[in-house]
């Protein structure tokens, strides 16, 4: 899904221009850079634009939530899932 409709979860992962990544929370992704290591930048930084799940992680309720919510066609107002 977009951006917009990412849950703040750690573990989320991340898509764009600088590759694929992992949310850490936050606001900061780490990714295996294209120089060599491991680097941590700030979501807006690295032109990210896409988030997904990665199948051997568990993660929350909330989160496939979101995401039938976005099959269903939903526009998933982020304060809908506030606790």
């Amino acid at each position: 899904g977009s951006l917009d409709s990412m849950p703040d979860i750690k573990g989320i992962g991340v898509h764009g221009d600088s590759g694929f990544g992992v949310y850490t929370g936050g606001g900061d992704v780490v990714f295996s850079s294209a120089m060599g290591g491991i680097q941590r930048q700030n979501i807006t930084d690295g032109g990210w634009n896409e988030w997904c799940i990665y199948d051997a992680i568990s993660y929350p309720q909330e989160v496939y939530d979101i995401i039938e919510d976005i099959r269903n066609g939903g526009n998933n107002d982020e304060s809908e899932t506030e606790e």
